[in-house]
C-alpha cells in the first residue's frame, strides 16, 4: 500500500502529529502535550502544525487545542492502514512517511497582491512573489525553482509562471493578467509546485477571492501564505 501523493509531501513530524491526534479520544490536544508526547522541538512542531493547518488537516479550537478536521481524520485512517500494511510486509526499513524531515525542509513566505476590485471585462494585474527572509526562517542552501499556477473562472494570462527563489532574498514578482467576464466574486486557487530534478513537488495550495465590479478600486490587497520547500530533490 502507498500513501496518497499529498501525504508524501508532508514532513515526518506532521504525519506523527496526525497519528497522535487520531489516538486521542476526542482527536484533540494542546500544543505542549503534542510536543512532549512526540519529543518535538518548538521549532519543528511550529513548522509541522502550520503545514497541517494550512492544508486543512488540523484546526485550532476555541479552547486552544489542535483538533483533526474531517479531512485530517480521513488522512489519519489512511496512515493507520499504511502503517499496518508496512508491519505486515515485515520490511524493517520500510518508511512510515516521506524521507524528508522537518529539519531538511524550509519555509518561505509567499506574497499575493491583487486589486481590491477589478473592472469587469478589462485586464487587471495580480502579482505573486516569494518574500524576503523572516527572522525565524533559514536561508535556502540553493536557489529553488517554483512553478505558480492560477485556477479561476476569470481569464488568466499566462496561467502559470516560473519563479526563482534566491537562497536568502526575495524573488522577482510574477505578474498575471486577470479579466473577469461579469461582476461578482471569483475564487482563485494559487497552486505552487517546487521544480525537482525528476518531478514537481507541492509547496502549497492557497485560496484568495477577486471581486469584479463596473469600476475598479485603486487599492491593493496583500495575502501571505507559508510555502514548504525541500531543496536538493
Amino acid at each position: 500500500m502507498s500513501l496518497p501523493y499529498e501525504l508524501t509531501t508532508f514532513p515526518a513530524q506532521a504525519l506523527d502529529i496526525l497519528r497522535y491526534l487520531a489516538s486521542r479520544e476526542n482527536g484533540a490536544a494542546y500544543d505542549g502535550d503534542i510536543m512532549e508526547a512526540l519529543d518535538q522541538s518548538e521549532r519543528a512542531f511550529g513548522k509541522a502544525i502550520r503545514r497541517l493547518v494550512t492544508k486543512e488537516y488540523v484546526e485550532m479550537q476555541f479552547d486552544g487545542t489542535y483538533a483533526l478536521t474531517r479531512r485530517g481524520r480521513r488522512a489519519a485512517e489512511t496512515l493507520a492502514a499504511y502503517d499496518q500494511s508496512a508491519e505486515e510486509t515485515v520490511e524493517a526499513d520500510a518508511p512510515r512517511g516521506p524521507a524528508v524531515t522537518i529539519d531538511e525542509a524550509f519555509t518561505r513566505r509567499l506574497l499575493v497582491a491583487f486589486p481590491k476590485t477589478i473592472p469587469v471585462g478589462q485586464p487587471a494585474y495580480l502579482f505573486v512573489r516569494v518574500d524576503a527572509l523572516t527572522p525565524d526562517e533559514s536561508p535556502l542552501p540553493e536557489t529553488v525553482e517554483l512553478l505558480v499556477r492560477l485556477r479561476t473562472a476569470c481569464t488568466v494570462t499566462p496561467q502559470q509562471q516560473n519563479v526563482s527563489i534566491p537562497p536568502d532574498s526575495a524573488s522577482s514578482a510574477a505578474r498575471f493578467v486577470v479579466t473577469a467576464p461579469a461582476a461578482g466574486a471569483y475564487p482563485v486557487t494559487v497552486e505552487t509546485l517546487q521544480v525537482g530534478m525528476m518531478d514537481l513537488l507541492e509547496a502549497g495550495t492557497f485560496q484568495i477571492e477577486l471581486t469584479a465590479a463596473p469600476a475598479a478600486a485603486n487599492t491593493f490587497r496583500v495575502r501571505y501564505f507559508d510555502l514548504l520547500l525541500q531543496p536538493g530533490i
